[in-house]
């Protein structure tokens, strides 16, 4: 069988020819990891999937990751952050994308050695 980003590539390049909308990825798909910081809150639980973990960050904060490589169900449309209490609390989100190659940010002295500061990985 095909691999599935040549499958999609095949399936868009068909929608081009007959005018149909290219099959939609979900969300998901796009990522490779979310990690959430949430200002301490001592009424909040940890919670978490096979495809998450809770730890302590520094001062107490909650961090909630998300990554691929654990995720095992379907691929969604979105991700939804819940914790217990009503106290209002600050949330630090960061998305890292699930570039195909990898793109890296090279070090300084490398990057002056090989004159390019932004590579990928095959």
């Amino acid at each position: 069988p095909p691999a599935p980003a040549a499958a999609v590539a095949a399936a868009a390049a068909t929608a081009a020819i007959t005018g149909a909308a290219a099959p939609k990825q979900p969300f998901t798909s796009y990522l490779r990891r979310v990690e959430v910081t949430l200002d301490p809150d001592p009424e909040a639980a940890p919670s978490g999937s096979s495809s998450s973990t809770t730890t302590s960050g520094q001062g107490g904060a909650r961090v909630l990751v998300w990554e691929k490589a654990l995720h095992t169900g379907p691929h969604r449309d979105g991700l939804e952050v819940k914790r217990v209490g009503t106290t209002p609390c600050r949330a630090k989100v960061t998305i890292t994308l699930d570039q195909q190659p990898e793109h890296v940010v090279l070090p300084p002295p490398l990057a002056k050695a090989l004159g390019v500061a932004h590579e990928t990985r095959p």
